[in-house]
C-alpha cells in the first residue's frame, strides 16, 4: 500500500497486548536493527507518548531534524559500529534502488535527540564498556551520555571495529535491559 500508517500500526499492536497482558504503562520500549532502527528512531519522534525509551542499532534519526518533534521526552540510545559498511558511522546516503535517502551519523543523531530531550553538557564518555558483539573479543563497545536531560536520556554505545549487523553477545540482552529498566516514563 501507498502511505501505510506503521506507527499507527504499532500503536494498535501495544493496544491489543493490553487487552490480555498487563503491561506498566510507563515501561514501553522498542528496539530496532538496521532499518527497524530507523523506525524506532520515528517511533520516538512520532509516538513519544507511548514509548518511554528506544535504543537504536546501525540506524540514524531523520536527516531533516524538523521531522523530529516528540510531544514529551523519550530515552534513546544509538548503537552503532564504527566499521559499518552499510549505515555509515559518519553518516551519508542510503541507497535503495530507484530511491536515496541522506542520513546523520551516529553523533549528530544522538546530538539532536539531546537538544530535543534538554541534556546539558556534550557527549561525555561515562568510562563504562560493555561486551555486545560476539564476533569481537572483550569489552569492545564504550559508552557516553549527555549530562542532566530535562526530558529523557541520550547515550552513544559506539562498537570499535563493528560492522553492521553482527552476531551478539550473550550479554547484548542484558546491557539493552538495563538502560530500559533505568529510564521508565515520570
Amino acid at each position: 500500500r501507498k502511505n501505510p500508517d506503521d506507527v499507527g500500526y504499532v500503536r494498535a499492536i501495544v493496544k491489543d497486548i493490553e487487552r490480555t497482558q498487563k503491561i506498566d504503562p510507563k515501561r514501553v520500549y522498542a528496539f530496532g536493527l538496521s532499518g527497524g532502527g530507523f523506525f524506532v528512531h520515528r517511533l520516538a519522534c512520532e509516538a513519544a507518548d507511548l514509548f518511554a525509551g528506544v535504543v537504536s542499532m546501525s540506524a540514524a534519526t531523520f536527516e531533516e531534524s524538523d521531522r523530529c518533534k516528540p510531544s514529551e521526552g523519550v530515552a534513546v540510545v544509538e548503537i552503532h559500529g564504527e566499521k559499518d559498511d552499510v549505515v555509515a558511522f559518519e553518516g551519508g546516503i542510503l541507497e535503495n534502488g530507484e530511491h536515496a535517502a541522506k542520513y546523520p551519523s551516529a553523533k549528530e543523531t544522538v546530538a539532536r535527540w539531546a537538544k530535543l530531550d534538554g541534556c546539558s553538557g556534550s557527549l561525555e564518555a561515562t568510562g563504562a564498556t560493555l561486551d555486545l558483539f560476539a564476533s569481537l573479543s572483550g569489552t569492545e563497545t564504550k559508552v557516553e551520555q549527555y549530562g542532566s536531560c530535562a526530558r529523557g536520556a541520550v547515550e552513544l554505545w559506539t562498537v570499535t571495529n563493528g560492522g553492521h549487523a553482527p552476531a551478539l553477545s550473550k550479554t547484548f540482552s542484558e546491557s539493552v535491559w538495563s538502560f530500559f529498566e533505568a529510564h521508565p516514563k515520570p
